[in-house]
């Protein structure tokens, strides 16, 4: 089993897509091969998975390309509690990545960009610019629209905590992992532009914080 990641500076993982699937094999008490990828190593990832994005896993005849399909692959192989739970079928992921994943891009991709890889640097600028319709100098001159945006994103996922203990209900899971993810980016591109989160929201990130951090942040043999 072999685990294709995004390669950040420092020999970490810097994605927050890649983070949702170190979770859940920490909580599947799995672990397997990783592969450092860079965003210039695309032609060799498409290659040996056939996906053009991190992560993507191949196990013997098995090719997974995104994290969703990776988790519940897991799952599948690996008996106990799953991470994909019930509650998460209905969870709009969708609403997530626009809510988190696209209002924390325009506060923090000017910074995040130190993140990683040098020579990657000028391929994530251009995309970043293109998909945001602006330059970074001009996503810092708009940080402080963005971060009220982000700030009332933040409130409307917090919500979901109201009705139980975590976003995938009564145990933590796939969505959980998601939010988490996240979070744990803004934090690492800029500790400042972290949203002041509700109470709820703040207590239960702390917990996942303690719980998941680790997992995410272990950096890639020397070797791999």
């Amino acid at each position: 089993m072999k685990l294709y990641e995004r390669l950040g500076a420092n020999n970490l993982c810097p994605s927050p897509i890649g983070y949702r699937v170190r979770i859940a094999l920490a909580l599947k008490g799995m672990d397997c091969a990783r592969v450092p990828m860079r965003f210039a190593d695309v032609d060799r990832l498409e290659a040996e998975t056939g996906a053009r994005t991190c992560p993507a896993m191949v196990d013997g005849a098995s090719r997974l390309t995104n994290s969703e399909a990776i988790v519940r692959y897991l799952d599948a192989v690996q008996s106990g509690r799953p991470v994909y739970r019930d509650e998460d079928r209905y969870f709009d992921l969708a609403a997530i990545e626009r809510e988190l994943g696209a209002r924390a891009g325009r506060v923090i991709a000017p910074w995040f960009i130190e993140r990683l890889c040098p020579e990657d640097r000028d391929y994530y600028r251009r995309s970043r610019e293109e998909r945001y319709g602006m330059t970074f100098a001009e996503l810092v001159a708009h940080r402080s629209a963005s971060e009220l945006d982000l700030a009332f994103s933040v409130g409307r996922v917090a919500a979901k905590l109201e009705r139980s203990p975590f976003f995938s209900g009564r145990e933590p899971g796939f969505a959980d992992a998601v939010v988490y993810g996240y979070l744990l980016w803004i934090e690492l591109a800029d500790p400042s532009a972290m949203p002041e989160l509700p109470a709820d929201m703040a207590a239960w990130y702390e917990a996942r914080d303690l719980a998941w951090r680790r997992a995410c942040l272990k950096p890639f043999a020397k070797d791999a």
